[in-house]
């Protein structure tokens, strides 16, 4: 994971950042209701006094529609909802075959508002996929297997051809991500490796036991293993650890996620 914090300007540039978001919320008690610490450490937090954990910081961006690369990085845009532009609403949706669109009225609304409109350069359009579909090698999908489409904002695509979007189906990793979020998942293999990139990062892994089959979790990793594990406790996911020489189960990087709630 990148450093967000190596020095008191970084800090204090962080800092800032933290009390925009804050901002966004009715109190700094609601704040840190949603991110699960006091409220002496989000002053700390906009402070630049101690470094924010990023669950907790995660939890707020979720609920105040904030970028986490622009929290960390200052990368604009700042909102999450910039990032993701919606399902088909550019071109790339536009000239997409019917049986692509969820919804008979909203393809014909797009094609007669859009049908001329080119897609912006720095908009990139992502098929979204059924999770057990995106599995296989990104290079060799076919039509068939895209159930829509995604246009993204290109900076959050650095691999387009090896990054699908996958719709997620449970609440294990409630509040983070709700049932039927979007996430975008990066499958190059410069998104895995060196294996150490993969500490504290959203991962898609295929996993076996109570919840056999593709997944996504956090994953932390050690000199021996990669142990997945999910934001909800009571979801009932066991942590699982993987001997770091089946790092091949984990098969992408979640880049991004968007849903409403």
């Amino acid at each position: 994971m990148a450093k967000v914090f190596d020095g008191p300007t970084k800090a204090l540039e962080l800092g800032a950042r933290i009390k925009t978001m804050v901002d966004a919320f009715d109190s700094i008690k609601e704040a840190s209701a949603i991110a699960g610490v006091s409220r002496d450490q989000i002053y700390r937090y906009m402070s630049g006094e101690t470094k924010p954990s990023f669950h907790a910081v995660a939890r707020m961006a979720e609920i105040a529609d904030v970028s986490l690369d622009w929290l960390w990085h200052g990368e604009p845009p700042m909102k999450r909802s910039d990032v993701v532009q919606g399902l088909a609403m550019a071109k790339a949706a536009a000239e997409a075959p019917d049986h692509l669109l969820c919804d008979p009225d909203m393809s014909r609304i797009i094609r007669e508002t859009l049908k001329n409109t080119p897609l912006p350069d720095q908009m990139v359009r992502v098929p979204i996929l059924n999770i057990e579909a995106a599995l296989g090698p990104p290079l060799e999908q076919d039509r068939e297997k895209v159930v829509d489409w995604a246009v993204i904002y290109k900076p959050k695509v650095p691999h387009p051809s090896h990054t699908v979007v996958v719709r997620v189906a449970g609440e294990s990793m409630s509040p983070v991500l709700s049932d039927g979020f979007l996430v975008g998942v990066d499958f190059h293999p410069d998104a895995l490796a060196p294996v150490e990139k993969l500490n504290a990062a959203m991962v898609l892994a295929v996993v076996d036991g109570p919840e056999t089959g593709p997944t996504i979790k956090w994953c932390s990793v050690t000199r021996r293993t990669l142990t997945l594990y999910a934001e909800n406790p009571a979801s009932g996911f066991t942590p699982l650890a993987i001997p770091i020489e089946e790092a091949g189960r984990i098969k992408g990087v979640v880049r991004w996620w968007w849903g409403e709630r």
